[in-house]
């Protein structure tokens, strides 16, 4: 473990210290793969997630060694969280949807297993941000709405058998038909590629329109609204005690309005169709 860890630090510090080249991190790639091949079954979860808890804050630039780690791992739930959470809380948040779609693509097992799925894309979907930018990142094929709908036909009875108890009161409560609302921000509106959380609070939404974490650009904004039965709803998450997310396939999104918001505190209302 400690020769795996050693190889690790060297790639980190070459990286934060930009001193470099292509060649070296892929000797120093090659060099931490074969050592881990050299452990054979003794290669376990815990020196994975040591591994991982040097690689994963710089996520973008050791992505691939960090696919080359999982390939063909056998995921279970609980080793799965492990690795979404590895790493520093704040270092490692704003990558954990790329971490779930990496876990998807190189492991052996997770893109066939739909319970696992939901658990983990719940998680990785909970505990991060700017989803919308992560996923222009990805370097594999990865369309959310196209994800949601799989779980949606693998696992037909996910608002009765998934929910949390508190979840399942919330989304019981609601009436057949709801209007929810969006706050998005103006490249997201154009894509028409629209987030899955949605919220019951006009207000609320108000707050994600220029969410700093979500890096938005520019100082046009939007509050989408639409009305949806009850029944296309995919989820409702969120933590116990904390506001809700309704979560919506885009697939499902019709008859879509937006007010436009020229920003963080003030609302000019033109509404477009």
């Amino acid at each position: 473990m400690k020769k795996s860890t050693t190889v690790c630090e060297k790639i980190v510090d070459m990286i934060n210290n930009k001193e470099e080249t292509t060649n070296e991190v892929n000797i120093l790639r090659d060099q931490l793969i074969n050592i881990n091949k050299s452990f054979g079954e003794r290669y376990g979860n815990k020196i994975l997630r040591n591994d991982m808890d040097f690689l994963l804050p710089n996520f973008l630039k050791t992505h691939q060694i960090i696919a080359e780690l999982c390939k063909n791992l056998q995921l279970t739930e609980n080793l799965g969280n492990n690795l979404l959470y590895c790493g520093l809380l704040d270092e490692c948040r704003p990558y954990r949807m790329l971490i779930f779609v990496l876990l998807l693509n190189e492991t052996a097992n997770l893109k066939n297993d739909a319970d696992l799925g939901y658990c983990l894309f719940r998680e990785a979907y909970l505990m991060t941000d700017n989803i919308y930018g992560q996923l222009q990142n990805t370097t594999y094929s990865f369309v959310l709405k196209d994800y949601l709908t799989r779980l949606e036909t693998s696992l037909p009875n996910i608002k009765t058998n998934k929910l949390t108890s508190e979840e399942a009161m919330f989304y019981n409560n609601l009436s057949n038909k709801i209007k929810v609302f969006r706050g998005m921000c103006d490249a997201e509106k154009q894509s028409k590629e629209y987030g899955i959380s949605w919220t019951l609070d006009k207000k609320y939404a108000q707050n994600y329109v220029f969410y700093k974490k979500n890096k938005v650009i520019g100082n046009v904004g939007w509050i989408a609204e639409m009305e949806i039965d009850k029944n296309d709803i995919f989820a409702v998450w969120g933590a116990d005690g904390r506001e809700k997310e309704i979560v919506i396939n885009p697939k499902k999104c019709k008859n879509v309005t937006f007010t436009n918001v020229s920003n963080p505190n003030t609302l000019s209302f033109v509404i477009e169709h």
